[in-house]
């Protein structure tokens, strides 16, 4: 099959142009990552009784499930690991996430320490969630540099420190949430002082125990600060679904974050290239839902600085492996590269919101699992939409690789 240019004043007639191909799909992580949540039962969770029928509390760990998967992460790449499942009150009725963790109610520093070594085996995980300390404030007179020093130990069997064996466990530690007016007795200002106390010890301990064995960092995640006890708990101490949320947001952000990475690239959705600047610059591309699904629809959205821009789509079969653009700036627009191709042309309508969309079903023929599409668009702007002095009216997006799943 000869390949085939269509000009891009002819295709940017109000059509959005994409060009589909299925070759095995390249650069994609199949590293799973296997998470432990650790602690006492605000990892656990669990239903109050008195709520209506239901209504269940789902703990951190749903929500940040939830997070994980909205930004294209499933159960191929995240594991949530741990001996027990659901929460104190049973599973949770939504089954749609990994219900796995090692969270015990009432649990301290010295319960966890004196169960980890009938369980635990370090190479179960990649990745620890430890919230932890908030029994030992509760129930004994610790100092705050006791309780620190049974979490260094609690971090020291969770690597299973061993001189013969590499360690590359990633320990997220907590600084513990606060109490609020509680059903327990606890005194809110003195309780709230003491856990204060503790938090301050967790930033230096973290850097201590990454500085022993630097191949297993620990990173402090801040779960203090701005958590409202008195309004996201149900009880004064453990969360409803407002503060596991919250929780989740935070863990979420620090996984996302963390430098070496600890999560793998998702399989269903990563950008690639960084666009080429025209009169608008370049411009971000999103997708949703993630992953593409054949027969179901899909959407793409770029931003749009201006209505006059008309956008053309392009998915190929290679991204843009110069890591700029592919296409911007170019007179031609590649429609048919002389592959088993199947072509579809979508309108690409503003929504006045400033992003261009583009509305379309996989169709039925492009069914082959782990096939990629790599979509960029293109825009051209009117003369007089741009700055005087402009010579090239055209920008580009960053790549998506969307994944058939």
């Amino acid at each position: 099959m000869t390949s085939r240019f269509l000009g891009i004043s002819e295709a940017l007639a109000g059509a959005c142009v994409f060009f589909l191909a299925r070759p095995a799909c390249l650069a994609q992580s199949s590293f799973q990552v296997r998470i432990l949540p650790l602690g006492d039962s605000i990892t656990e969770s669990g239903t109050p009784p008195g709520l209506p029928a239901g209504v269940q509390y789902k703990s951190y760990r749903y929500w940040l499930w939830k997070d994980l998967g909205a930004d294209g992460y499933d159960s191929s790449t995240v594991n949530f690991v741990g001996h027990r499942y659901g929460t104190a009150t049973g599973p949770v009725g939504d089954f749609d996430f990994d219900q796995d963790h090692e969270g015990y109610s009432g649990f301290s520093t010295h319960d966890i320490l004196a169960w980890v070594p009938i369980w635990h085996d370090p190479k179960i995980h990649d990745v620890v969630l430890l919230h932890l300390g908030s029994n030992n404030i509760f129930h004994s007179h610790e100092s705050a540099d006791d309780i620190a020093r049974s979490l260094g130990d609690v971090i020291d069997h969770l690597r299973g420190v061993d001189p013969d064996t590499p360690v590359n466990t990633a320990i997220f530690i907590a600084q513990i949430i606060p109490i609020g007016p509680n059903l327990y007795g606890f005194d809110v200002a003195s309780t709230n002082a003491r856990i204060g106390q503790l938090n301050t010890k967790i930033p230096p301990l973290a850097a201590d125990k990454t500085a022993t064995v630097p191949t297993s960092p620990v990173v402090v995640v801040d779960q203090n600060t701005n958590f409202p006890a008195s309004t996201e708990t149900w009880d004064g101490v453990h969360p409803k679904d407002e503060g596991d949320r919250r929780m989740a947001s935070k863990w979420y952000l620090a996984l996302k974050h963390a430098s070496p990475a600890v999560l793998p690239t998702p399989p269903s959705l990563h950008a690639f290239g960084g666009g080429t600047a025209a009169c608008d610059g370049s411009l971000p591309v999103l997708s949703a839902p993630q992953p593409a699904h054949v027969g179901q629809a899909f959407r793409l959205e770029c931003t749009v600085g201006s209505p006059a821009a008309t956008g053309v789509g392009l998915v190929a079969d290679v991204p843009d492996l110069s890591g700029a653009d592919l296409y911007a700036g170019q007179a031609t627009v590649l429609v048919d590269r002389g592959l088993s191709t199947l072509s579809q042309t979508f309108t690409v309508t503003n929504n006045g919101s400033g992003k261009g969309i583009a509305d379309f079903t996989l169709p039925s023929g492009f069914d082959v699992a782990g096939s990629c599409l790599h979509f960029q668009v293109v825009w051209q702007w009117p003369a007089g939409a741009c700055p005087a002095g402009t010579t090239t009216f055209y920008s580009s997006s960053n790549g998506l690789t969307a994944v058939v799943q």
